[in-house]
């Protein structure tokens, strides 16, 4: 069976927290299998961040389900993978190669390989809340892959994580660390962590801080 087929057969319904999400609780890291195929790696990954996203990434966050055709009742997702930075107004990040500059981890067509994120794993951005806009996992396209357009931490259109003490977004970043990002984060920072390998050198450490998970 597919991710995509497990996701939408899961998206019907909350399940309890799994190992998965009490790990992540537990040691605010998530352990990446290096056991398994390229193909079966990703499937794993992607089912195990959607387990986790239920209840575990931001438990804050009270939104569960969508209201409203075609997608009732399904459950939302409150993060996005991040697909790199849009800086005109027709770049639509997640359709570029990741060879591309702008490229972030994921694109609506490819995931970037590990060895391919060469600006440092923990400075690059994988996951990051939604904001907002929370959608159903089955609805695909910005729904649950998003690139980075300013202004980055909108009101209403950008990045950010609901119900926390702060200003910012919950993220996890490539290597599995969970983290929160600041709201009032330099853009030129935002743009080199958004991006796998653009070359910048930026120090993220200021804007990054420990990921509240629970009340």
């Amino acid at each position: 069976m597919s991710c995509v087929r497990v996701l939408a057969a899961h998206s019907k319904s909350r399940r309890p927290a799994t190992e998965d999400s009490r790990q992540l609780h537990r040691f605010g890291r998530l352990q990446l299998r290096s056991d398994l195929s390229t193909r079966s790696r990703t499937r794993w990954a992607c089912c195990a961040m959607y387990r986790m996203w239920q209840r575990a990434a931001n438990p804050n966050d009270q939104r569960e389900r969508w209201k409203g055709y075609p997608f009732e009742n399904m459950a939302l997702t409150h993060f996005v993978g991040m697909a790199g930075v849009e800086d005109r107004r027709n770049v639509v990040a997640a359709k570029l190669p990741r060879s591309d500059p702008r490229a972030g981890v994921f694109g609506y067509d490819e995931v970037a390989k590990r060895g391919e994120i060469t600006d440092g794993e923990s400075n690059t951005i994988m996951l990051i809340g939604s904001g907002k806009l929370a959608s159903p996992w089955v609805a695909g396209g910005g729904a649950t892959v998003r690139g980075a357009r300013e202004p980055y931490f909108d009101e209403l259109t950008g990045f950010g994580s609901q119900d926390t003490s702060r200003q910012g977004a919950i993220s996890v970043m490539a290597d599995g660390s969970v983290r929160f990002i600041s709201s009032n984060i330099d853009p030129t920072v935002f743009r080199a962590m958004s991006t796998i390998h653009g070359k910048e050198t930026v120090d993220a450490s200021r804007w990054l801080s420990e990921a509240q998970l629970t009340k």
